[in-house]
């Protein structure tokens, strides 16, 4: 008799020898052909707002002499570098099945670590 075991469980997913159970969703162990964990880069646009900011505070203290809209747009960038450098990152646990691959649930490294290592686990008792 192949009794479930669970091999993992946190808040919103369970990962047993027969199942993963993600919120309201439970896949089949027998499914999964795959599991990976995915970062999620941080959102480029954010750098090339600061950057084109600064560009234009720094050309209008330059060539304009409009110090204060210079400063103001300065700080605008500063702003927005540092909305970049404190921006979270998401750390994806990607699962794989014989129809697709998607993304199933993020949270910090260690974290998706370990839901990872847990689904490896299951697929190789299985």
């Amino acid at each position: 008799m192949n009794d479930e075991k669970d091999l993992f469980a946190d808040g919103n997913v369970r990962v047993t020898t027969r199942r993963v159970i993600i919120g309201e969703t439970t896949y089949a162990l027998a499914n999964i052909t795959s599991v990976s964990r995915l970062v999620a880069p941080r959102p480029l646009l954010i750098v090339l707002l600061a950057v084109f900011i600064a560009l234009s505070g720094t050309s209008c203290i330059l060539l304009m002499d409009l110090s204060t809209v210079g400063f103001v747009e300065l700080g605008v960038a500063v702003v927005f570098g540092a909305l970049y450098i404190y921006w979270p990152i998401k750390h994806w646990v990607r699962i794989g099945t014989a129809g697709s691959e998607f993304n199933a649930i993020a949270g910090e490294q260690k974290w998706a670590d370990a839901v990872v290592s847990a689904i490896n686990d299951a697929i190789v008792r299985r």
